[in-house]
């Protein structure tokens, strides 16, 4: 029986004219009250709630608070509106929903971030893999939200596998190889500067196995990336005392140094903060850091700054550098393309693939030659489409990039590729590269 478990990626590209255009109808307005721009779009929602920690009866449905941590459960389409937004003395995190999508906070008002000591935390980072040891494998970290997962680490005494598995996502860490004996690698970011579409980091590889005998050499497991914020504010956003993390997680060690590689390191995420004005009068810290790794370095993620005025130039304190930029540029791109598998092997996918939280979605009865068909919408024709399978462990991804067709009037296409493929577990990933000129 053949085993498969199936995720999607979809990233698409700007061109950067677009986006300096943008910026100049606001530069070039003789005069403006910074309120009245509607930066988060949501200015005109109805029925806008404010939020305040602390004040149960402000929060969205599905939140918990123990008076020192407050979790959000992300809603479906991973956005949330609010008239105001005010966090005091809470460390925050977060429950992903089914998709793992970005988290999307938008604001009609002021948001504040603000304790009362150095330093509280609101979290979206990816989870370190476990260390691979006797009777135990080494299993990849889930990716923070809009993040990918690490992956598995090999055993050849308890999993069968020489080879550890490739990071999920994009960026995807490569797995530790039995010969040559190498660590695994680190996830790398592939989000663009403008953050549209707003992407997490990739996953690292887990590692690898030399000796069937002992229990003990064992990969460790690689470590998820990290996840994916925007904010946006149409007044105030104010960061004090707090660290706003969207850290890779950390590769985790083998069982034995000697028969067994260690996991690689998530890569970093994204944290885009969009706001008439940005403040601090404390410690207001932001991170989008690599997952540290034994093996090929994880890359660091992506933040970016943007203020009508001139604040974004100085306020916050961010690793990596953050591109600053005063604009403020739109909060998503003028068409929404989409990326999916629809189904492998004749059988089809569910709508919401839960591959990449490690579960299965699909399982066929036999292996050999596998097709893998996959849907586009508002993809231009004559793009083509990059469709890749990754074994859980035990050998390395193979990739095909095909092209579209059989495109409607309306932007919708297809793309089919066949896989020769041996038992077992594989992750399935497509994407999409392309130019709005």
């Amino acid at each position: 029986m053949k085993t498969w478990w199936i995720s999607t990626t979809t990233i698409g590209t700007r061109a950067a004219a677009i986006f300096v255009a943008a910026v100049g109808i606001l530069l070039l307005a003789p005069t403006f009250e910074a309120q009245t721009i509607d930066l988060c779009g949501c200015a005109s929602v109805p029925g806008l709630q404010p939020f305040t920690s602390g004040v149960a009866s402000t929060y969205p449905p599905g939140t918990s608070d123990d008076g020192g941590n407050i979790v959000f459960t992300v809603p479906p389409d991973g956005i949330m509106k609010f008239s105001s937004f005010s966090m005091t003395n809470r460390h925050v995190f977060f429950r992903a929903n089914a998709a793992n999508t970005p988290v999307t906070i938008l604001v009609a008002g002021d948001a504040s971030f603000v304790g009362s000591g150095c330093c509280y935390n609101f979290n979206l980072g990816g989870s370190s893999g476990s260390n691979g040891g006797s009777l135990i494998a080494g299993v990849g970290g889930a990716g923070g939200p809009g993040g990918f997962r690490g992956g598995d680490g090999a055993s050849l005494a308890i999993n069968g596998a020489a080879i550890g598995g490739a990071g999920f996502g994009p960026g995807g860490g490569a797995g530790g190889t039995q010969a040559p004996f190498t660590h695994a690698g680190g996830g790398t970011f592939l989000g663009i500067p403008e953050l549209l579409p707003l992407v997490g980091g990739s996953g690292g590889g887990g590692g690898a196995s030399l000796n069937n005998s002992s229990t003990s050499c064992s990969g460790g497991g690689g470590g998820g990336g990290g996840g994916a914020l925007l904010i946006a504010s149409n007044g105030t956003l104010t960061i004090t005392n707090y660290n706003l993390i969207a850290d890779g997680g950390n590769g985790a060690g083998s069982g034995n140094g000697s028969c067994a590689s260690n996991g690689g390191g998530g890569s970093g995420g994204a944290i885009r903060l969009i706001a008439s004005r940005l403040a601090s009068s404390g410690q207001g810290n932001i991170s989008a850091g690599a997952g540290s790794t034994f093996g090929v370095a994880s890359t660091v993620g992506r933040i970016r700054l943007e203020s009508i005025d001139s604040s974004a130039q100085t306020q916050f304190n961010t690793s990596p550098a953050s591109l600053r930029i005063v604009g403020p540029t739109p909060i998503a791109n003028p068409v929404n393309p989409t990326v999916s598998i629809t189904s492998v092997g004749g059988s089809s996918v569910p709508a919401v693939p839960q591959g990449n939280f490690g579960a299965i979605d699909v399982v066929l009865p036999a292996p050999g030659p596998t097709p893998v068909t996959v849907a586009t919408s508002g993809v231009p024709s004559g793009t083509t489409v990059a469709i890749s399978v990754k074994p859980r462990i035990g050998g390395l991804p193979v990739s095909q990039t095909v092209p579209l067709t059989d495109c409607t009037t309306g932007g919708a296409c297809g793309a089919a590729a066949t896989f020769n493929l041996a038992a077992g577990a594989y992750v399935i990933e497509a994407r999409a590269t392309f130019q709005i000129q």
